[in-house]
């Protein structure tokens, strides 16, 4: 079992108290001999501001994992996610103001490649997620990653069939001397309506302070950045401040959140 409780404060305009992602969880596996593992993962959302639980579920998943890789069935994060946007998703308190792709996705059966190879990657197939599609494949997601010493690559697909739109991202992250960093891109098709949208971010940080520039061009052209700064007291606990500026926003944001994981 684990879990990890996030309340937090936030000023907009207004001062109120909320939740900023808590969760809790169980996950675990089984030798099945010859190399080979169960494994499973249920993961609920919670809310800390009314001590309730929140509709709808993190993550739910089974599968099966050996030398020759991993394969999962259920609802998981996307390769698409992993690959591109998680290296920069390091604000647990405003996440990426630009990121157009999926998070997490249900009725998906995904396939990872074994660990230690030069090329690491998965991809997802999402199967009769959306009610309103005749088709049986609805999204596939894929993400690649590649390793340059002390820098990491990765490329991303996601096709839709439901909006006939293709997503594709790239990723560059890594850390040298203590100082991290991270950048993404996409590049999505244009539809009726638009002409596409090239987001992009990049960030950087060091000693618990992280900043980060994004830029957006739909649904229009906006920009924004966040200031933050996250100090550990022991292994379980943070305390993790964060400020972000929009130029679409009328007010700018700030988040003061006191986490516990255990």
């Amino acid at each position: 079992i684990y879990g990890s409780f996030r309340p937090q404060i936030v000023n907009e305009d207004t001062t109120s108290f909320g939740d900023g992602a808590s969760r809790w969880g169980i996950m675990g596996q089984h030798d099945l001999g010859n190399g080979q593992a169960a494994f499973y993962r249920f993961e609920r959302k919670l809310d800390t501001s009314t001590a309730t639980q929140s509709e709808g579920g993190r993550l739910s998943y089974a599968g099966l994992k050996g030398g020759w890789g991993a394969a999962a069935l259920g609802q998981q994060w996307t390769p698409y996610y992993g690959t591109v946007a998680s290296p920069s998703d390091i604000f647990a308190s405003t996440g990426i103001s630009n990121y157009t792709g999926p998070f997490r996705a249900s009725n998906m059966v995904t396939y990872a490649l074994p660990g230690g190879m030069p090329v690491g990657g998965a991809i997802g197939f999402i199967v009769d997620g959306e009610s309103d599609l005749t088709d049986d494949l609805d999204n596939t997601s894929l993400g690649l990653t590649f390793g340059a010493g002390p820098v990491k690559i990765g490329l991303g697909v996601h096709d839709e069939a439901l909006s006939n739109r293709t997503r594709v991202g790239l990723s560059v992250s890594g850390e040298a001397g203590g100082f991290g960093y991270a950048f993404m891109v996409e590049d999505t098709d244009p539809q009726e309506g638009d002409g596409g949208s090239t987001p992009w971010a990049i960030t950087g940080s060091f000693a618990g302070f992280a900043l980060q520039y994004a830029d957006a061009d739909l649904p229009v052209d906006s920009t924004a950045w966040t200031l933050g700064y996250t100090y550990r007291v022991g292994k379980m606990s943070r305390l993790q401040l964060a400020y972000e500026s929009a130029d679409i926003a009328e007010d700018d944001k700030f988040v003061a959140r006191w986490r516990v994981d255990f």
